[in-house]
């Protein structure tokens, strides 16, 4: 295992799996909280390097914006990972695999790396836990093929939860799985850390106007100039890092001073401005960090649920603005915000988030789950590998997985429908919920071997 940068706290014991590599200001930043989250607990956690699933050569310069911030600030990551044998020796060094936040179940970005943000390929023995992650839009797009496999990854896991409202219901209506509604790590990131990251980057000497806008209007530049002609200040405009690299310069346009901004100077730009304008679920996570006044511009399309969701959890739904917004809606969106009322929603709400990390990350594993998952993962994972890796001997492989698939497993699972019956006479509220939602996961399992086992 390489590092981005080798410390001295020991071995990694836990693999983190997020898009930080893809050179979002956002993608990063969730990263490195959920990273400086984890050794707060003592964790020694390491990113994993997925970028070659993604395609995109940028992401893998070993100098790009994100790599260059995590050399930095001395963040683990394993070398790149491209093949089976990478995911194996991750298997053999690292006990728990976390799937952080972002959007990393949204089809639309990460359909190139299968099922890897759903830990297909971690061992059945291994910890599996997925925090804040997101499906990115308020339903989900995943072909239902897909969505079969995927079912099949997430009820191994140990724990799960999402960071917007509506991914508690995808979960529940496409997986079966009760999950938990949680923050983005960002929020529970020390501000110590943050002002440290502040400390790298330059101090804007005059009050400014600050906009971090992805899909930049005419709309959007009428109220960037709006604000700034009533604050009387400069306006200063950021752009997202992708758009800076020289492979997409000319594709998405210039941005004041975009060139030189490092995640640092993203973070101490909104941390300092007088005003925030942004279509960027992570501005607006920021600019609630930093108590900062702020107008969200999201387009009314695919997305909106991510600020919707937050904003709605803190009560500031009047700042999300829509494109046939009235002079009375105008007013709303701009008006003070009651800031000890919002801190402390988040307050109450990043006492949660912890506790469920915590638990997620220490409660006891029980001995049949952990041999049910290492069963399932020889026989069906590992197995089909072994399939195609010996084509020479697929007629025998794919007779032991049929006789597993048409008699051990469907043995197992009666006995865990019998348990989960069993649990529902004896349970009350979210343990009841989740008791009725694992068997009726486990009902349509038969149903779905015998298709598999008919294209064995």
């Amino acid at each position: 295992m390489t590092d981005c940068a080798q410390g001295d706290e020991g071995k990694p014991d836990i693999g983190v799996a997020t898009l930080w590599f893809s050179c979002n200001f956002g993608a990063v930043m969730t990263t490195y909280a959920l990273y400086r989250l984890l050794e707060e607990t003592g964790r020694r956690p390491v990113l994993l390097d997925n970028a070659a699933m993604l395609r995109n050569p940028y992401f893998m310069k070993g100098d790009n914006i994100s790599r260059r911030f995590m050399q930095r600030h001395g963040i683990t990551c394993t070398k790149p990972l491209k093949d089976d044998g990478d995911y194996d020796a991750l298997n053999d060094s690292l006990d728990t695999f976390v799937i952080g936040s972002d959007q990393v179940w949204r089809w639309r970005y990460t359909a190139d790396c299968g099922l890897a943000y759903f830990l297909d390929y971690a061992r059945g023995d291994k910890r599996k836990v997925a925090f804040a992650s997101s499906f990115g839009i308020e339903t989900e797009e995943r072909p239902t093929e897909s969505v079969e496999r995927a079912r099949y990854c997430l009820q191994a896991f140990d724990a799960v939860s999402v960071r917007e409202k509506c991914g508690v219901d995808i979960l529940r209506e496409h997986y079966g799985i009760e999950g938990e509604w949680v923050l983005d790590p960002v929020f529970l990131c020390r501000m110590e850390d943050y002002d440290t990251l502040c400390e790298c980057a330059e101090r804007q000497e005059s009050p400014y106007v600050l906009s971090y806008v992805l899909e930049l209007d005419d709309a959007v530049r009428h109220h960037i100039a709006a604000i700034s002609r009533e604050r009387g200040v400069q306006a200063v405009n950021m752009v997202d890092a992708l758009r800076n690299c020289e492979e997409t310069q000319g594709r998405f346009g210039p941005g004041q001073g975009a060139r030189d901004i490092s995640p640092e100077q993203w973070v101490r730009n909104i941390r300092d401005c007088d005003f925030f304008i942004t279509d960027s679920f992570h501005g607006v996570c920021y600019a609630l960090i930093f108590n900062r006044p702020f107008l969200c511009v999201a387009p009314p399309i695919k997305g909106r649920a991510r600020f919707e969701s937050l904003l709605g959890l803190v009560g500031l739904q009047r700042c999300l603005l829509s494109p046939d917004y009235t002079e009375e809606d105008w007013n709303a969106a701009v008006a003070p915000i009651d800031w000890v009322q919002v801190n402390g929603i988040l307050q109450r709400e990043r006492e949660k988030a912890r506790a469920w990390l915590e638990n997620a990350l220490s409660a006891p594993r029980p001995a049949w789950r952990v041999a049910l998952g290492t069963l399932v993962y020889e026989k069906l994972y590992a197995g089909w590998g072994e399939k195609e890796m010996y084509p020479q001997q697929e007629s025998e492989i794919q007779d032991h997985l049929r006789g597993f698939c048409q008699h051990m497993l469907p043995a197992i699972i009666w006995l865990e429908r019998l348990w989960h019956r069993l649990l529902l006479h004896v349970t009350f509220g979210r343990a009841h919920a989740r008791h009725a939602a694992r068997l009726k996961v486990l009902h349509g399992l038969p149903r779905y071997l015998k298709r598999r086992n008919r294209r064995m």
